[in-house]
């Protein structure tokens, strides 16, 4: 007799990232978020001799699905109306906390150190399309220019957030972009006080040569941290550990579009 197919929605991978991280964080023999989420969608289970292969297949699983998502995402963002992308009268409840945030930034200047993760140029915030399923999100372009203002690198992602509810007075946000340079980061954060502060989860390959300056990149630590000023103005603080430097540096932005 034939079994009818289950079909799992994708928005639990989306809510994913608001999982809360293991305070010890991944031993060498515990099973990831990421192996957890994988193998529960298999009923049956898997034994104990099998765990190691589905631990790779699983995040191989992940990593290329995330990849897949955020192609999509940025092709769709491209077709977008762009008289929607900040129209409050389109801002889910979701989206509320972060509603100030909304609009095209331009940096004014920046002090500190960097290397490899420069501040970008222009910051796109914007609420277009609106997703038919899953988390509610903001959608994320970076976009950094050379001195002659020629586009030289971009990161497109997107920006789930998940309100306060009366069982969780926390706003869960992350921040998942993807980037010219070759790879993807996720991000876990919160929301609190005109405050946007993410922390690395995970930082994925996606080629051998990642980076534009010779240099096999890989980000070990990273923190980022959004602040309002006022409705016009916002700071960008971002604190780094690579395997080729230390960076730490603090950008202004003006609201130019909105």
């Amino acid at each position: 007799m034939m079994t009818r197919p289950r079909i799992y929605s994708f928005a639990s991978f989306v809510f994913f990232f608001f999982e809360p991280t293991h305070p010890e964080g991944m031993g060498k023999n515990k099973i990831g978020a990421f192996e957890q989420s994988f193998l529960s969608l298999f009923p049956y289970g898997v034994n104990k001799g099998n765990t190691s292969m589905m631990q790779r297949i699983s995040r191989s699983f992940m990593e290329n699905l995330f990849l897949i998502f955020l192609l999509l995402a940025s092709l769709v963002c491209i077709y977008a109306r762009y008289e929607d992308r900040y129209d409050m009268n389109n801002l889910p409840w979701d989206l509320k906390p972060v509603q100030e945030f909304i609009g095209l930034w331009e940096i004014e200047r920046s002090s500190g150190h960097d290397r490899d993760l420069p501040a970008p140029s222009l910051i796109d915030f914007s609420i277009n399309p609106i997703p038919k399923f899953g988390a509610r999100t903001v959608n994320i372009t970076h976009t950094y220019f050379d001195q002659n203002k020629n586009i030289i690198r971009s990161d497109y992602g997107f920006m789930p957030v998940k309100n306060a509810t009366r069982r969780d007075p926390r706003v869960h946000v992350a921040y998942l972009t993807t980037s010219s340079e070759g790879y993807s980061m996720m991000e876990q954060g919160f929301f609190k006080d005109n405050k946007l502060i993410f922390h690395l989860k995970q930082f994925l390959r996606r080629s051998f040569d990642v980076g534009s300056k010779g240099v096999d990149l890989d980000i070990r630590e990273f923190e980022r941290q959004y602040e309002l000023i006022d409705f016009h103005h916002m700071s960008l603080k971002i604190r780094a550990e690579t395997s080729v430097d230390t960076e730490s540096y603090q950008a202004f932005y003006r609201k130019i579009l909105f």
